[in-house]
């Protein structure tokens, strides 16, 4: 049996012979032995040939919280067993102790992490007499938790850029690398976003590198709030930027980001008691097959952003002349609607809701339309989407109701008096709810219109973010007695949760539904069932895009209550047409 040396006061302290101070040469080696161990900063085990124990120091015991009775059997298994059951990779550990044990020729090293966070450096040799037979194995742990901490902080400092937080280039750049080998292997696409501040030396001359710093502060962090969490924003040096757009699909996506970028820079800030407004040029290059490397990207879109300061500056430039004219026709058109709203160059048209049984109007939509000066008619497919990703959708919105709310004089002045009024709202005017609903009161009062004679129309998907967002926008607009309508509803997967008979007066179903009841069970039953519910709830109900009399025959076959809007009945119109409809009172199908 081998001795186990244990850790006392007694067996620390020299031993004293009567013959002198120091006793047995053994004797002292033993308590140099012992001492060396104790002022080791490493935690120490030596085992046997049998991996039996026969030495350990406190700081192996404390390292490892190893109850003294245990250490005491002398027996390597147990101890092995609870410093295993410490790991957080415990099958790796064991299997990588046994191999020592199993190969007495290997000295071993590697860097365990714990369950509680600790990083432990573990060094082990073999322990061998003066003739080189083995007896056994030493082994050391030293905790290095704080060193590889600092370490991981040295590191992060080494790829943030320091004065504000953002990535720096060699970050960028090794991110760049990884989506672009990433997009080579799954065809997915990004894009570089390359900027710098307009006029920014002339800032730091003229208030000083203090000014400078907090400006560049503020453009990091609203660089940051434009693009989302999964995006890369990066600080080069001095005033430049890039922004790593990880998903992007349509150039005009892409357009829509560097606006919001480019919108979100140039709103004024205070620094050092100054308040400044500054402007940024963007140069963008978007990824595509065939792309040579993320290099050959990084060096189109500096190109880009060179050529948009040419250009004067506070620009948006794409590296290809053909992607750039599409961006620059996106830019052209938001800014021709823009004036457009400014010189009320739009119209109103309204398209007809009749009921399917009687041809009767129930109500009529409200539909804005462009006649450009030089494009002719632009589609709304066309101009909504520029107003939706150039953030003028509420001024839009805004001028619609106001020209509605024109016309429902008009025809009353003339004696005529039409049913209910549809007037679509997007989610950007929903957001600012209390400003949306005060506007929208003071038109109706401004033109005469009673609350009751309009209705507005909410895409179902705008509904669901308002419910999650615990928003009451709807219920301000209903107390004030306006009417609510669900558009679009089931073209983003419904759910009855969403149907309030309180809040919601009518309920459109989506185009695609409608579309797809003939074709396909499914698509009847979905239909039916949506009637089914709503007439329950005592929900008006009108399909959308009817356009067949098929279409009609099958509404009116289990539908007969519902009222139906699309080309079977009439296209949208002008005001005077819709004028003449109102009226006549009633439409037939298939009327011109």
């Amino acid at each position: 049996m081998h001795e186990v040396v244990q850790v006392t006061e007694d067996w620390r302290r020299p031993k004293a012979n009567e013959g002198g101070p120091i006793g047995d040469p053994q004797d002292f080696s033993h308590i140099l032995l012992t001492t060396t161990m104790e002022s080791c900063p490493d935690g120490i085990l030596v085992v046997d040939a049998a991996a039996r124990i026969l030495s350990f120091n406190r700081r192996f015991v404390e390292m490892w919280g190893i109850p003294p009775a245990l250490i005491a059997v002398g027996e390597d298994g147990p101890v092995l067993q609870l410093v295993t059951s410490r790991m957080k990779d415990p099958e790796g550990f064991l299997k990588r102790v046994r191999y020592l044990y199993q190969h007495p020729e290997l000295t071993g090293h590697d860097e365990l992490e714990t369950q509680d966070g600790r990083t432990i450096d573990r060094h082990s040799g073999a322990l061998r007499g003066t003739a080189g037979d083995y007896l056994g194995r030493v082994w050391f742990f030293r905790d290095i938790t704080e060193r590889i901490v600092a370490e991981r902080e040295i590191a992060e400092l080494a790829r943030t850029d320091t004065l504000t937080g953002l990535a720096n280039r060699r970050t960028f750049v090794e991110r760049l690398n990884q989506k672009f080998e990433e997009s080579r292997r799954s065809g997915s696409r990004f894009a570089v976003l390359y900027l710098d501040l307009d006029h920014f030396k002339s800032i730091n001359d003229s208030l000083g590198h203090p000014a400078g710093d907090d400006l560049l502060r503020i453009v990091a962090s609203r660089l940051s709030g434009s693009v989302r969490a999964t995006d890369l924003v990066a600080r080069f040096g001095g005033d430049e930027f890039a922004v790593l757009l990880t998903t992007t699909i349509e150039v005009s996506d892409i357009a829509s980001v560097a606006a919001k970028i480019a919108i979100a820079l140039a709103a004024p800030c205070t620094v050092c008691d100054h308040e400044i407004q500054t402007t940024a040029s963007i140069g963008i290059s978007p990824y595509f097959d065939g792309t040579e490397s993320a290099e050959v990207i990084l060096k189109q879109a500096d190109m880009a952003l060179y050529r948009a300061k040419e250009d004067g500056r506070d620009k948006i430039c794409f590296h290809s002349a053909e992607l750039d004219q599409l961006a620059r026709d996106h830019d052209s058109l938001s800014d021709d609607l823009w004036l457009a709203i400014e010189h009320d160059q739009l119209e109103v048209f309204f398209q007809p809701q009749v009921a399917i049984a009687s041809g009767e109007i129930v109500g009529l939509e409200a539909l804005a339309r462009w006649n450009h000066p030089t494009r002719g008619m632009v589609p709304p497919s066309t101009f909504i989407p520029v107003a939706e990703k150039s953030h003028i959708i509420v001024q839009l919105g805004h001028w619609v109701l106001n020209r509605t709310c024109q016309e429902i004089r008009r025809w009353k002045e003339a004696g005529l008096f039409p049913p209910v009024i549809a007037v679509n709202v997007s989610a950007a005017e929903l957001r600012l709810a209390d400003k949306f609903v005060g506007n929208l009161l003071d038109t109706l009062q401004r033109w005469g219109v009673a609350p009751s004679e309009l209705e507005l129309d909410i895409p179902e998907s705008v509904w669901v973010d308002l419910i999650r967002a615990k928003q009451d926008v709807v219920g301000e607009l209903r107390r004030a007695g306006i009417r609510i309508a669900l558009d679009d509803f089931g073209g983003s997967g419904g759910s009855v949760a969403h149907l309030w008979a309180d809040q919601i007066a009518r309920i459109k179903i989506a185009p695609q539904l409608i579309e797809a009841m003939l074709r396909k069970p499914t698509g009847a039953s979905a239909v039916r069932t949506i009637f089914s519910l709503a007439h329950l709830l005592g929900i008006d109900v009108i399909a959308e895009c009817v356009e067949t009399e098929a279409q009609r025959e099958f509404l009116l076959a289990g539908m007969a209550t519902a009222g139906a809007q699309g080309y079977l009945y009439s296209k949208a119109v002008s005001a005077k047409e819709a004028g003449e409809l109102i009226r006549g009172r009633a439409i037939s199908p298939g009327a011109p």
